[in-house]
């Protein structure tokens, strides 16, 4: 899927209209890792600007920890294809 290249042009509108539920719909279309670190910080109701920072902070380490999860297999395939005539 291809990233939206309005995302956070749409979540700033959407934000600065008070449309939370707006912003947690576009991101759950999306499904890429920033889109889920916006929802998460959009969905704190009546936190300070500390604790929406802190909530993203670690769905972005959760996001890291997604991406780089399979990243040794992949290597080891990358460094095996050559010696198998990929």
């Amino acid at each position: 899927m291809k990233d939206d290249p309005q995302f956070m042009s749409k979540v700033k509108d959407y934000l600065s209209d008070d449309k939370v539920e707006s912003v947690v719909a576009l991101c759950d279309r999306s499904s890429s890792p920033v889109a889920n670190m916006v929802a998460k910080g959009a969905l704190i109701d009546n936190g300070s600007i500390k604790d929406v920072q802190d909530a993203m902070e670690r769905q972005g380490n959760l996001e890291v920890y997604k991406l780089e999860h399979n990243l040794a297999s992949l290597a080891t395939i990358a460094g095996a294809a050559p010696m198998i005539g990929f």
